[in-house]
């Protein structure tokens, strides 16, 4: 039990702010890219042209 030990009995329990800093940003930057590859597919492939018609038909609405 010396002060200079690894083992010690002050252990802190959590994450540090820098740990929750990066899950954070992490999870922000999986968002977006996953956002982004949905959007591409929506809007690139023809599998997807029913969404883009009804895309395309509520936002003819809102803008009348």
């Amino acid at each position: 039990d010396s002060p200079n030990s690894v083992c010690g009995n002050d252990f802190e329990s959590g994450l540090s702010k820098g740990q929750l800093i990066g899950i954070i940003i992490g999870s922000a930057i999986f968002f977006i890219s996953l956002v982004a590859i949905l959007i591409y597919l929506v809007y690139k492939t023809a599998i997807c042209l029913p969404v883009r018609i009804f895309l395309y038909k509520i936002s003819k609405k809102s803008k009348v």
